[in-house]
């Protein structure tokens, strides 16, 4: 979050006391527009959370995002939203040296999706990945070596959903960028 200082520029706010604040006024606008009491309103926003970092839970990012549009649109049958999200990056271990990138793709919509495909361009080479059926809220991933002798490569991720079903969303069917390795501290 952009917030004043005290020199009358503009200073970046983050970390949990900056998200309760999203999060508040996100269930509160839940609650008013669905007419829902605060523990219903709550409920609803956990459970159509955006997927961030690693598949499902996780300590860095929790559940995932608040979102004010999936829990407003929860109860509207047929909306197909597959969604690519920002990369997330798995160290190796003393048992599995191997780094990953993994790359989330989640059915941010109401109805279930078959057959979706994630394609996957990382440092030129091009692979499509069958992931198959999502139903609404899920999400899979796929995990890509990261090669041991490279410090970053670009890669571009995108959904794809078979036949002629029309994503609401494309914005989000796409994530492209260079990604790096995190430097040791």
């Amino acid at each position: 979050i952009l917030t004043p200082d005290s020199e009358s520029t503009f200073t970046s706010f983050s970390g949990t006391s900056a998200s309760s604040i999203v999060a508040a006024a996100t269930v509160a606008a839940i609650g008013s527009e669905l007419d829902l009491n605060p523990n219903s309103a709550t409920a609803l926003a956990i459970a159509n959370l955006n997927e961030a970092g690693a598949n499902g839970a996780d300590p860095e990012h929790g559940g995932g995002n608040i979102n004010f549009t999936r829990p407003s649109e929860s109860t509207t049958a047929g909306i197909i939203d597959a969604a690519v999200i920002t990369p997330f990056f798995q160290p190796g271990t003393n048992e599995s040296p191997q780094e990953f990138f993994i790359l989330n793709v989640q059915n941010q919509g109401t109805t279930t999706i078959p057959g979706v495909e994630m394609i996957v361009t990382a440092d030129s080479n091009t692979e499509t990945f069958g992931i198959g059926t999502l139903e609404p809220g899920v999400s899979d991933f796929v995990a890509i070596p990261i090669p041991a002798d490279q410090e970053s490569f670009p890669v571009r991720t995108r959904v794809n959903i078979p036949g002629n079903l029309d994503d609401v969303r494309p914005e989000n069917d796409q994530v492209a960028g260079t990604l790096e390795r995190a430097e040791d501290n």
